[in-house]
């Protein structure tokens, strides 16, 4: 058994308990005024400040105004997850023998469970590992079973359904990583990692690499050696089948993604064909149909993976693929049936509505990583998330660590390395911000927690819940821009707030 999960170290954070509930300071009119000065055109936007440990609004402006999210989606769909499936929820990918089923040869089961980080390489890389290190285990079990000879591979990813691509996401996206497909078994995150190597020779075909190193895929290569590089790599949506082309200069110091069809049979047929090698015949996979059962068989292998790493990958890195399939894992969860967009938006919906009331039923929910531009929210929803997350101090614990983070003092060097990693740069020492970026063509958002410390006490700090949502961006207003002033308001936060620890020292 391999059991995925990652080690944190946890900030504690005490509640500041000696002020008054009242803030003296007006932190509404400064960020209305940035915002008023900053020439932001027909820009629309939804700005949320609360002070959580005295349950106090300190800015609310447009702040019940429904906006796509863009990213700041996973904020919902990771705080639904730990609330709807557990803070101890485990993912497990099994490998099951079924022995001389009906007096004929043994068969094997792979039983999916929507598990976003099976041979995920960058986790396989932070625990020093490859893909061939996980198929060597299971390959291991089955050769420890003393068969040799199987008559069917059963492929069991009837955890979710097979609609494995949202109908609102655009067709340019589905080539590319974050456009990922989405199966109850994932594998190697759902990618073909594409290396092109130039010939010696102007006009020649280069040498492509192919990771994994699928023998049944199909290629066919319209590349050139130039002058310049502009490769790129086209697939039919319905198989695999890639093209390449454009033109290869240099030698690729990084691989070129590409999304593959149908991954659960991607993977089974790789894994066959792996077995093939070590002289182990499979003589077909059989997808079963929903309403089919299959022996229980016996347990040979299972590949774990906690919640807390599925989080952070969601969180930190923005991983389009591990948000979709905690959305579809809770929708599994709340309805007993192969987990789906709609199901998965049913629970979203349900927890929203048990944690933020009525006013949850405003919300439009249609994916789990803000990919779909049909999402709406507004910024005081989910400053009540977060507001509500913040009052479980085991989920606040997984949540917040899930968190990218920007700050002077490193807290958890992988935080520190998310998408937070450039921004807030004038945060004094010993202040933090764990949130959320967003970004869709015209949408960029961040919400979060920004956290400071006491200049008469550094031992007792305030946490502040915001929420900045940015929509309808658009020339000559550029997403940079957005994100500069973003990154002031919390500037401008930190500095009234200060002022008014110092006014109540005095």
């Amino acid at each position: 058994m391999l059991h995925f999960k990652r080690a944190y170290q946890y900030l504690l954070i005490p509640v500041l308990l000696f002020c008054s509930n009242a803030h003296a300071i007006d932190i509404e009119s400064p960020l209305r005024n940035l915002i008023q000065t900053s020439n932001l055109g027909d820009t629309q936007y939804s700005i949320t400040v609360k002070d959580l440990d005295y349950n106090q609004y300190l800015a609310q402006i447009n702040s019940e105004l429904l906006l796509m999210p863009a990213s700041n989606m996973k904020l919902l769909t990771t705080a639904a997850s730990i609330d709807i499936l557990g803070t101890d929820f485990v993912f497990g990918t099994e490998l099951r023998l079924i022995e001389n089923e009906n007096g004929n040869l043994p068969s094997l089961i792979i039983k999916g469970d929507g598990d976003p980080a099976f041979c995920d390489p960058i986790l396989l890389r932070e625990h020093n590992l490859g893909i061939e290190d996980i198929l060597d285990m299971w390959i291991k079990a089955i050769v420890d079973s003393g068969q040799t000879h199987f008559q069917n591979l059963y492929l069991d990813d009837r955890i979710f359904d097979y609609q494995l691509t949202h109908p609102d996401w655009e067709k340019n996206d589905l080539l590319n990583h974050y456009g990922a497909e989405i199966s109850g078994l994932n594998f190697y995150l759902n990618c073909i990692d594409v290396t092109p190597i130039p010939s010696r020779y102007l006009a020649q075909e280069p040498r492509v690499l192919i990771f994994p190193d699928a023998p049944f895929l199909t290629t066919s290569n319209r590349a050139k050696t130039g002058k310049h590089d502009r490769f790129w790599i086209s697939r039919p949506p319905d198989r695999n089948e890639l093209t390449f082309h454009g033109t290869v200069k240099n030698a690729f110091t990084k691989p070129v993604q590409i999304t593959v069809h149908e991954p659960a049979i991607f993977f089974s047929r790789y894994l066959i064909s792996e077995l093939t090698k070590r002289n182990i015949t499979v003589d077909q996979i059989v997808r079963p149909d929903i309403i089919d059962a299959l022996p229980t068989g016996k347990v040979l292998h299972v590949i774990r993976t906690t919640l807390p790493l599925v989080l952070a990958r969601t969180n930190q890195d923005s991983v389009n693929l591990y948000a979709e399939s905690l959305f579809k894992r809770i929708g599994n969860k709340i309805t007993g049936e192969p987990g789906s967009w709609n199901n998965g938006a049913a629970a979203m919906r349900y927890f929203l509505r048990n944690l933020v009331g009525p006013t949850a039923s405003t919300a439009q929910i249609s994916d789990g990583s803000g990919l779909s531009r049909s999402n709406r929210i507004s910024s005081n929803m989910i400053v009540q998330l977060l507001s509500s997350m913040y009052e479980d101090p085991e989920k606040m614990d997984m949540y917040r660590e899930s968190l990218a983070y920007a700050g002077k003092t490193n807290l958890n060097e992988r935080q520190a390395a998310g998408t937070l990693r450039k921004r807030f740069r004038d945060l004094n020492k010993g202040h933090w911000v764990f949130g959320k970026t967003g970004y869709l063509t015209g949408v960029v958002t961040v919400s979060g927690y920004y956290i400071y410390p006491s200049p008469q006490n550094p031992e007792i700090s305030r946490t502040i819940a915001f929420s900045f949502l940015f929509n309808n961006v658009k020339p000559p207003v550029q997403a940079y821009q957005i994100k500069n002033l973003q990154d002031k308001m919390i500037s401008k936060i930190q500095n009234a707030l200060l002022m008014e620890e110092r006014v109540n020292s005095n």
